[in-house]
């Protein structure tokens, strides 16, 4: 039988390596593969440590001057809820209100919320997308918040713009929530499911924004995306400093950043293999292969990869500029997402070496980045590349 071996990619740590390692096996299970998965753990033993400190944060810059579509829009819409999933509801605070007469309508939509519990069938939904254990709590959080109590003073007798608004922001908390716990993140399709039916049990209907909800958040993303990089500079370098130091290390030592990886490899000798590397351990897979052969492994496959943009800058330790990528380095299937800014395509970087397919993971950047997994459409290519 065939050993896939999946090597983790940059920043990733025990917890988050073993829900990886736990998916990858569910799902080629599911599909039938004849795989023996196996996987690589080399974070603790070569990754960086928040002593390194300071690594330097890019910021990028908004390309302006084009009209977003609505789907683009969305993104952006999500982009801020993975951060601030009571954003909208803060916003609906400065919804001029109309005059009711009556009690305040917001009195019945906070009551409702507090009694709220999901369906069977809801739960069900959120199983399958292995955010159940969480749903309870963001429910919860969310109905205990303060802006909710704030938003539910403009709610008017009709409050469908203040209950979608609320399903999107449990639907966020609840994924917030499982990331932190180390859960991989899903496809925006299947996020966008649990809004529909997650609201449609509040009593509003598909995943429509309120025209004024949508303008207003369209005036103040802006300030948003600024503000918290100035005010909590230092938390934030500390949070990417394993992403940015495991890159760094890899660089300055790549021989020691891939032992483990290669001890791997010598364990595996009397097996046949394909590599699984994402992101870093991708490129770390390219690396090791262009500078020692292993017979015994058939094929490569990296995802949301870093590989060929290394090369072309010359920041590829093994194989320098103008140099051909060796014949060590096996049928090669190369996958990426547009909205996934670390993934890179290779074909025309190593021509004849590399196929690369793109994915659409509905999710927006860094999110993107470890959406793979519960993509199908990620493991119709694989299972089609190992055929």
């Amino acid at each position: 039988m065939m050993t896939l071996l999946f090597v983790h990619g940059t920043g990733v740590r025990e917890e988050g390596y073993r829900v990886s390692l736990d998916l990858i096996e569910k799902k080629v299970a599911s599909l039938g593969l004849k795989l023996l998965v196996k996987g690589c753990y080399w974070g603790a033993e070569s990754g960086a440590r928040l002593e390194l400190g300071g690594a330097s944060i890019p910021t990028f810059a908004s390309t302006g001057g084009e009209q977003q579509t609505e789907e683009e829009e969305a993104v952006a819409l999500w982009r801020i809820l993975y951060s601030d999933p009571c954003y909208e509801l803060r916003v609906l605070r400065l919804k001029p209100t109309a005059e009711v007469f009556g009690p305040p309508p917001g009195d019945a939509l906070i009551k409702q919320l507090k009694k709220y519990s999901p369906s069977v069938e809801l739960t069900a939904r959120f199983h399958d997308a292995r955010l159940a254990d969480h749903l309870k709590r963001g429910v919860a959080e969310i109905a205990a918040s303060p802006e909710l109590a704030k938003a539910a003073m403009t709610a008017p007798a009709q409050p469908l713009e203040h209950r979608q608004a609320i399903g999107r922001a449990i639907v966020a908390q609840t994924i917030v929530l499982a990331e932190n716990a180390g859960v991989p993140d899903i496809p925006g399709a299947q996020r966008d499911e649990l809004v529909k039916a997650l609201s449609s049990e509040l009593g509003a209907y598909g995943l429509g924004i309120g025209r004024w909800l949508k303008n207003a958040v369209k005036t103040l993303a802006a300030e948003f995306i600024t503000r918290p990089l100035v005010e909590r500079r230092g938390a934030l370098s500390d949070k990417a400093s394993p992403i940015a130091g495991d890159i760094l290390k890899f660089l300055a030592d790549p021989v020691t950043a891939t032992g483990l990886l290669r001890a791997t490899l010598a364990d595996l000798v009397d097996e046949r293999v394909v590599l699984l590397g994402h992101s870093l351990g991708g490129v770390m897979c390219v690396d090791l292969l262009a500078r020692e052969e292993f017979s015994h492994v058939e094929g490569l496959i990296t995802v949301g990869s870093q590989s060929p943009y290394f090369f072309e800058i010359g920041a590829l330790p093994a194989v320098q500029p103008g140099k051909a990528l060796p014949q060590s380095v096996p049928r090669w299937l190369n996958i990426y997402d547009l909205r996934d800014g670390l993934s890179y395509i290779g074909a025309e970087v190593f021509p004849g070496r590399v196929t690369d397919v793109g994915v659409d993971n509905g999710q927006p950047f860094p999110q993107s980045h470890s959406a793979y997994w519960n993509n199908p459409a990620t493991w119709t290519e694989i299972a089609g590349f190992l055929a």
